[in-house]
């Protein structure tokens, strides 16, 4: 195995991956290489730098690693709303992706302030 797969948020946002990508059959062709590359691209630079946490010691460069995955998921949750309000995406598959992307970006803000507590307690 390799370390990130000890990694729940690198799971779960690989998950969330697979999810969008069965969701781009159903975008129009207009879309799917405009607002669905975009979509893919800061989803896949989201589990790039998770799992690239796990193969830095450094506290410092985990901590970048992972506000640059709260920068690439964000700026998928504008987009992602873009499309529902845009109708390209029902109501019901918006809020079943949007769940997962809370929830990834709130695992990265745990897992911020827990490199930060411990940089804290080793001083």
């Amino acid at each position: 195995m390799w370390k990130y797969d000890y990694l729940p948020v690198a799971q779960e946002c690989a998950n969330l991956l697979i999810e969008l990508n069965r969701i781009i059959n159903k975008f129009p062709r207009d879309y799917k290489y405009s607002y669905w590359t975009h979509i893919e691209n800061n989803a896949i630079n989201t589990l790039t730098k998770i799992t690239m946490t796990a193969e830095y010691i450094s506290k410092k460069k985990k901590s970048d690693c992972l506000e640059d995955a709260i920068v690439a998921l964000s700026s998928l949750k504008v987009l992602w709303r873009v499309c529902n309000k845009i109708a390209i995406i029902d109501d019901v598959k918006y809020l079943k992706i949007t769940e997962n992307i809370i929830s990834i970006e709130r695992q990265l803000h745990w897992r911020i302030n827990s490199i930060g507590e411990r940089e804290y307690n080793d001083k």
